[in-house]
């Protein structure tokens, strides 16, 4: 007489739930991907319409000259012409950060490719 052995029915059960596990795991890790791509992609187009928007302003005049000859010709005081030279570069600054941020989007994009 032999005695049945009981053990190998669960190892069967475990076996497919850790196939099943390694499965979801992969699936979730999918659509984990998938939505950072989506977010990046959105964020990106967004700080692009934004850098549009700032290069039509910069490229259109040329604002530290004009106000250097409203200076010079004494149309602003030099406490005018400082605090809109400051202005300026504090526009300007926050183009470059968000140039930079832009920059630093594409670049986690191009890690999916």
């Amino acid at each position: 007489m032999s005695l049945p052995l009981f053990s190998g029915r669960h190892k069967r059960k475990a076996a497919d739930a850790a196939v099943l596990a390694e499965k979801l795991g992969a699936d979730s890790y999918t659509i984990s991907m998938h939505a950072d791509i989506a977010a990046a992609h959105t964020r990106a187009r967004r700080m692009q319409a934004r850098l549009d928007d700032f290069r039509k302003v910069f490229d259109d005049c040329d604002y530290t000259g004009i106000l250097t000859r409203l200076y010079e010709n004494g149309q602003i005081n030099v406490i005018d012409y400082i605090n809109e030279i400051n202005y300026y570069l504090g526009v300007r600054r926050e183009y470059l950060q968000l140039q930079n941020e832009y920059q630093l989007t594409l670049a986690s994009l191009n890690r999916y490719l």
